[in-house]
Formats: structure tokens, sequence, C-alpha cells
């Protein structure tokens, strides 16, 4: 069941997310490139990027910042990890708005 609430989503204490603080990623439509502090995401239609500053508050949440502040906050709570993808939800802030997506994310060799 998908919670209704983004403060109802719990990660796993045992959870291990370091592996995630680097590397490319891809969803349907993105690419996603991240060292620590900082994400780009590619529109693998358009090649348009949008540039994130990324704050960790803990091992399996991570907040993004769009660059160019034209964009909300994302709110990011990591739920799975394995060697092929990882599973999260997002939240933008919005005012009013606290319902999460969720997505899978795979990693790219």
């Amino acid at each position: 069941m998908l919670p209704s609430n983004y403060d109802e989503i719990l990660s796993p204490d045992s959870l291990d997310c370091s592996s995630l603080k680097y590397g490319r990623f891809e969803t349907t439509c993105v690419i996603i490139e991240r060292n620590e502090d900082k994400q780009i995401e590619t529109d693998k239609k358009t090649g348009k990027r949008l540039e994130f500053s990324v704050t960790w508050p803990y091992d399996s949440k991570y907040v993004l910042t769009s660059d160019a502040d034209r964009l909300p906050k994302m709110n990011v709570r990591i739920i799975s990890v394995t060697p092929e993808l990882y599973e999260c939800y997002v939240l933008q802030e919005k005012e009013g708005i606290n319902q999460p997506i969720y997505y899978k994310i795979k990693r790219m060799k």
C-alpha cells in the first residue's frame, strides 16, 4: 500500500545508502549523475539539464535544491537498495502538498 503522507514513510534501520552518494543512475525519463553534494539530471529526450545541490540529513534521506532556484525543494526518502537499483519516495515542497511519488532508480554501468 502506498503511503498517503511523506512522514509515514520509514526506511529500514539497517539500510546502507552510502553507495548512492556517487554514481550514475537513470529513470525512464532522465539520466542522473551524482557526487555527494551535487546532482545533474539530463532529460533523455530533450537533453535539457537541471543542476541540484544535494544534502544528506541522514543516510537514507537526501534533499535536492535547484541551483537555479526555479524548482521547489525535493525530499527523497530511500526505502530499498540493491546492486541494480534503489527505490524511493520523492516529495516536492509545495504548499499544501504532502503526497509522495514512488520511483525505482536504476544504476548505470
